[in-house]
């Protein structure tokens, strides 16, 4: 029998998981800023009480709007980000849409975010593919003064497309070089998903890919791509995180790739994020194979073990999904890990509801 069918307690809210998340990461004194500026964004992106029947959504497993992550390195504190995907009714990617474009737009008038770059390429990615699963998503940053990023689906048009979409963008911002590069990689199966922005004064453009059904040595050749990535990265990542399994037959990772100078002759950085769910058997069996990899790489386990404490409502014997993913990136003089938690607001109640949903729009769920 599936965890999410046992047990239907009280739905936890994201504001508490937040502030649990605060604590576990040194940062209690931000805790009500924190708390605010999450409940304002949730508010401006047009999401719904936890309470209340979910909307469809692709962003997390079952269908939870927002998801938490937190980079973990050796020489730096936990930083903490939260992505929301902004929403609409009738839910569909058209009303999504529409409320994906007015919250970028709400950024720069409440935050002061640069979204002129964003607003350059915003027609390229229209959604036209009614079966398109994800339209937008923005997320915040919560250094020293809240940080703006966004994310548009490459596969507006249909998966088909994604290339050529990405093409007009690259070409659009200038960014030509480095992305001839990488394409010249690519191999069919090698599916662009996002392609983001950092919306800041400083242009940061990154581009999401899934290679569906690689096997470790493709994924490796494209982790390779980028200046700074270690090939040896991947196989250790994959021992640490995904054996026995191998990757050809497991859920797909993601490569994404950073673009920081536009006349650069390659990708800046690339990071791999492996699934952790499915396919363990609990979140106790994820966080053993966390704590192994980061200390691996020498960086310390408190905080992210912590972190873990915050998200889960039972022993982690009993619980499942609370990892989504790890990823792993290369920094000058630095690796950073990033663990990517999903609060989980709906599964417990629907299951989950994005895996292998019968229904998408206007919601996955059936009364």
């Amino acid at each position: 029998m599936s965890i999410s069918n046992r047990e239907q307690p009280v739905v936890k809210t994201p504001e508490e998981k937040l502030v649990r998340l605060c604590g576990a990461i040194g940062r209690n004194e931000r805790a009500s800023e924190i708390v605010e500026i999450f409940r304002e964004m949730w508010r401006e992106a047009g999401l719904r009480p936890p309470e209340a029947e979910p909307r469809w959504s692709g962003l997390t497993d079952d269908s939870t709007p927002t998801e938490f992550s937190v980079v973990f390195s050796g020489k730096a504190s936990p930083r903490l980000r939260v992505l929301f995907e902004p929403q609409g009714d009738p839910a569909s990617p058209k009303a999504y849409w529409e409320a994906g474009c007015r919250f970028t737009r709400f950024l720069r008038q409440r935050w002061g975010a640069s979204i002129e770059q964003a607003l350059k390429v915003e027609a390229i990615f229209l959604p036209e593919d009614p079966n398109m699963h994800l339209c937008m998503g923005h997320a915040v940053e919560f250094d020293d003064q809240p940080a703006f990023k966004m994310y548009y689906n490459a596969m507006a048009k249909g998966p088909s497309r994604a290339r050529d979409c990405v093409d007009q963008a690259f070409r659009l911002l200038g960014y030509t070089r480095p992305w001839k590069v990488l394409e010249k990689a690519l191999v069919p199966n090698d599916r662009i998903e996002l392609f983001a922005l950092d919306l800041t004064p400083v242009t940061r453009l990154k581009l999401y890919l899934r290679p569906m059904q690689a096997d470790i040595e493709h994924i490796t050749r494209l982790y390779a791509v980028s200046a700074t990535a270690e090939a040896g990265d991947v196989r250790m990542m994959w021992d640490f995180l995904g054996k026995p399994r191998v990757p050809e037959n497991s859920r797909p990772v993601f490569l994404t790739y950073q673009f920081n100078e536009a006349h650069d002759e390659r990708p800046s950085r690339t990071a791999l994020s492996i699934p952790l769910f499915p396919g363990l058997p609990s979140d106790l069996a994820a966080q053993r194979r966390t704590c192994s990899l980061l200390r691996a790489l020498a960086t310390p386990v408190k905080s992210y073990l912590a972190c873990v404490r915050a998200m889960a409502d039972a022993p982690l014997s009993q619980e499942e999904g609370i990892h989504s993913y790890i990823a792993l990136q290369r920094n000058p003089g630095d690796v950073a890990v990033v663990v990517y938690f999903n609060p989980r607001l709906y599964f417990r109640r629907y299951g989950w509801l994005a895996r292998d949903p019968a229904r998408t729009w206007p919601t996955p769920v059936f009364t």
